[in-house]
């Protein structure tokens, strides 16, 4: 039964981190766009191969019989095999777009911006092929054919990088969920402490699970690297296959994080505490102003601050380097100087102001940014990023709605 329920628990990790939550009826219309795209650039293939033949063929009959009616059927054959080789172009971009549509971990900004991107090819495409339908002699059939196949290899690396940068954003996603369970975690064993409870083989377990979790970020900053690398000199298929595999290696680091943070899990149930593994998410913050934070779960602060930070009492915080701390009026403790920090509870409050400010905060809660600076969040619903200004934004952890 014990073996039963362990298996149980690894696996609803496994399926949160690797498939995080999303509304299933968009969901599955944007995978059901995608199985349509590919029947139909499978179609389109297959009338760009037919044409391709029609093309050898009527350029084999000219060869051995260089007449004008032969000749006249060789130029409609190269019109009409240049025009399908446009549809297939379009088809194959489409496809991906789809694909993108379908893809988890992909913000939902950054997927329109790469939509904006696809269609912007996908008319170019079509007004190059419009000269092609319209080329009347040789020499504008060629030039127009040379044009469309001239575009479509620079094109094409582009659309390379954006298959691999697929690949990278969900991996990052997995990232970021296995990071939100931790952050779930440790505001659990927090409470453990508060009540006596002798946490340290969890803390053990859930310092294994950071380590390999940085080791996995490590690894998928090395993958992007390659996708980065991808150009037109470059074989796609051993560098797809250096990104898979570089991906593969970071989501083993996820799995064995995984694998501790079950353990600590079963280890909580036997105390009766019970972790709660979904409707919770992941804030990635950069900038400078100010930041304010109340929730459950874990704070990182990944660099000095030119400034502070100040936090609730009912907070614990782990500090790295040389600063100083000073208990303000209200309770509330106030940090300086420090190199980095890890701040873990429940219901507690945050606030950083300064430059070079760059956090993490997993759990559940609300994040008011205000200054100017990036964001990304993985939340149970949704990706979003984008930046934050005087004006100030408010991200909902759960949800990854920003606004």
């Amino acid at each position: 039964m014990k073996t039963k329920i362990i298996a149980t628990i690894m696996l609803a990790l496994m399926v949160i981190a690797m498939a995080p939550a999303v509304s299933a009826q968009p969901y599955e219309k944007a995978k059901s766009n995608y199985e349509r795209a590919k029947n139909e650039y499978r179609s389109t293939y297959s009338d760009w191969n037919d044409a391709n033949n029609e093309f050898n063929k009527a350029m084999s009959q000219w060869r051995g019989n260089k007449n004008q009616q032969n000749f006249q059927q060789l130029m409609n054959a190269a019109r009409v095999a240049a025009s399908k080789a446009a549809d297939l172009m379009i088809k194959n971009m489409e496809m991906i777009r789809a694909r993108i549509e379908a893809s988890i971990g992909i913000s939902e900004n950054q997927k329109e911006r790469l939509y904006a991107e696809i269609d912007n090819y996908i008319n170019e495409i079509r007004a190059k092929q419009l000269n092609i339908n319209n080329a009347g002699e040789e020499q504008q059939i060629r030039a127009a054919a040379g044009e469309l196949h001239q575009y479509w290899l620079r094109v094409r690396v582009r659309l390379k990088q954006m298959t691999g940068l697929m690949m990278i954003e969900f991996t990052e996603g997995m990232v970021q969920r296995v990071r939100t369970i931790v952050g779930n975690v440790e505001a659990k064993i927090q409470l453990m402490k508060e009540n006596g409870i002798d946490t340290s083989t969890l803390e053990n377990w859930v310092a294994d699970a950071r380590l390999k979790i940085e080791v996995a970020e490590q690894v998928v900053a090395e993958a992007e690297n390659l996708v980065t690398q991808i150009n037109e000199n470059t074989s796609f298929p051993e560098m797809y296959s250096a990104i898979q595999n570089k991906v593969r290696k970071a989501v083993q680091y996820l799995k064995d994080a995984l694998n501790d943070l079950k353990n600590a899990i079963m280890e909580m149930k036997r105390h009766a505490y019970h972790v709660t593994i979904q409707g919770s998410g992941t804030l990635v913050a950069q900038g400078n102003g100010s930041v304010h934070l109340t929730g459950t779960g874990t704070v990182e602060i990944r660099a000095p601050i030119n400034g502070n930070f100040i936090v609730s009492p009912n907070a614990t915080v782990t500090t790295y380097g040389d600063g100083t701390k000073t208990l303000l009026g209200n309770g509330f403790t106030q940090y300086q100087g420090y190199d980095n920090a890890l701040i873990t509870g429940t219901d507690i409050t945050v606030d950083l102001n300064g430059n070079g400010i760059d956090i993490f905060a997993s759990g559940t809660g609300r994040v008011r940014l205000t200054g100017y600076g990036t964001y990304k969040v993985y939340g149970e619903n949704r990706t979003q990023e984008g930046s934050w200004n005087a004006s100030g934004i408010t991200v909902v952890l759960e949800t990854g709605e920003a606004a």
